[in-house]
């Protein structure tokens, strides 16, 4: 996608807040998952 962003000059500002939130939201659902694993097996 990149070179089409480049190429058509998009202001890829809010992909980039998206990508970084998205990778945010993951590492809290993993951290919830682990905990749920760890409170099960207890």
């Amino acid at each position: 996608m990149q070179p089409y962003i480049e190429k058509n000059k998009i202001n890829n500002k809010k992909l980039i807040e998206l990508s970084i939130y998205s990778d945010e939201q993951q590492k809290l659902v993993e951290h919830y998952i682990k905990s749920a694993e760890i409170h099960k097996n207890n």
